[in-house]
């Protein structure tokens, strides 16, 4: 079988199946159904996958449980009622008594075919589901037990329709006109969009509503407007969206920066992590963007850097020192009437970069000269540096009762500095004596 997980409907004697998923293991043809009171039961599988519900199986064989509970089987549930309460937005689902029950199980669906168990040991006629989705239309059945003995399955009621739920609201300012957009809300049939100048008092702008997910209000006045968007059925209408503002004014708005670039150090000639600005502006206006350098820590009086002119900019690593960074964000905005751009400054971004001094004091690699041997003329690689040995008089070979003095020259790998390093700081295991020059 395809799918994560397989629905396998139980239906008993006592009534129609509620298409509750009982789910196997992923992928598994198997499962065991434990704790069954006597009865006849039948079984109907369900396959799933991402891309929906499969069909259902026709039902199975009977199924006889001659052990087991004996109690009397509670009866169906009757007089089944679903409704809205506005007040809190549940569904309060009730029913009258079923003889032989002393609980009951309530179960949802969105289709009357597949029920979802959403309670049980319910010892009362009532049940308020808080948990319905917004905009969904849900069916509901009722079961009785009497201890573990399963009773039949009550008619289904409903549907019962919930109103939406709240739309995400974004506001976008160009020139003198406002712009309030939203993604569709499930369920929804109409949005009223609501315009407010203190973010108290609003007044709706769209009549009964509208069907499209944005409403433009245009030619304001220079100021600060608040907006806000219901979602609504025939269910009723659902909660409002969180007010947004938007400012409108005759020059171009400052930029809003809400992410400075931050520094950081390297060594040299490692890549260094991009420089990055994060601002926005509101009334429709395109952002541009230039980067200075600065030997202080100031964002005043740098030197512009020809072409970076992006939201970031990696700074070089070449050179060692301490240089400063700093971005100037503009926003230019030509439907305003009055100035058409504005300008904000990110704070000072520092960037050291640096060499570590060499800190493997032991040279290795170099062995005592040896009758007949032959000299080495590298030492061992380490991670900071590489080295050269010159021995003098270049001999071939090493001969017997001759004194040899070997010249070892060491260079530092990318990232570090022999600058610095104590004088006679170097060993070589395989000498007594060494001096560093």
């Amino acid at each position: 079988m395809n799918g994560p997980g397989e629905g396998a409907p139980r239906l008993s004697n006592k009534g129609r199946p509620t298409l509750s998923p009982i789910l196997t293991p992923a992928n598994s043809p198997l499962y065991t159904d434990a704790g069954l009171a006597k009865g006849s039961y039948f079984y109907q599988v369900r396959e799933f996958n991402s891309a929906g519900d499969g069909y259902v199986s026709r039902p199975s064989e009977q199924v006889d449980i001659t052990a087991g509970s004996s109690l009397p089987v509670p009866a169906k549930p009757r007089n089944l009622r679903a409704a809205l309460e506005s007040a809190t937005r549940a569904v309060v689902v009730s029913w009258d008594v079923a003889a032989n029950a002393n609980s009951y199980a309530v179960y949802r669906s969105v289709d009357d075919e597949v029920y979802t168990k959403i309670a049980d040991n319910i010892s009362s006629t009532g049940y308020r589901d808080m948990e319905a989705e917004n905009g969904a239309a849900c069916f509901y059945r009722v079961r009785g037990y009497n201890g573990t003995q399963e009773g039949y399955m009550s008619d289904s009621a409903g549907p019962v329709l919930l109103p939406p739920g709240k739309p995400d609201l974004n506001v976008v300012v160009k020139g003198m006109a406002v712009t309030a957009e939203w993604a569709g809300v499930n369920g929804a049939d109409r949005y009223h969009v609501y315009r407010s100048a203190d973010g108290s008092r609003f007044e709706l702008m769209t009549g009964r509503g509208i069907t499209e997910t944005s409403y433009t209000d245009p030619a304001l006045a220079v100021g600060t407007y608040y907006y806000r968007v219901e979602a609504s059925n025939a269910a009723g209408t659902g909660l409002p969206s969180e007010s947004r503002q938007a400012a409108v004014s005759s020059n171009a708005a400052v930029p809003t920066i809400t992410g400075h670039p931050v520094g950081s150090a390297y060594l040299p000639n490692v890549p260094a992590s991009p420089l990055t600005i994060r601002a926005s502006v509101n009334d429709g206006g395109t952002l541009s963007y230039r980067w200075y350098r600065n030997d202080t820590d100031s964002n005043v009086g740098g030197s512009l850097i020809q072409g970076a002119a992006n939201a970031s900019y990696t700074p070089p690593t070449n050179t060692s020192g301490t240089v400063y960074y700093y971005v100037i964000v503009t926003n230019t905005n030509n439907a305003v009437s009055g100035t058409r751009t504005a300008e904000a400054v990110s704070n000072a971004a520092k960037v050291e970069v640096a060499a570590r001094i060499v800190s493997l004091s032991a040279i290795a690699g170099v062995t005592v000269p040896a009758i007949g041997g032959t000299p080495v003329t590298t030492i061992t690689e380490t991670e900071q540096y590489t080295g050269t040995v010159v021995w003098a008089g270049n001999p071939a070979t090493f001969a017997a009762a001759t004194a040899y003095t070997a010249t070892i020259t060491l260079t530092a790998k990318t990232g570090f500095t022999l600058q610095g390093v104590a004088q006679n700081f170097f060993n070589v295991s395989s000498t007594t004596r060494i001096k560093q020059v």
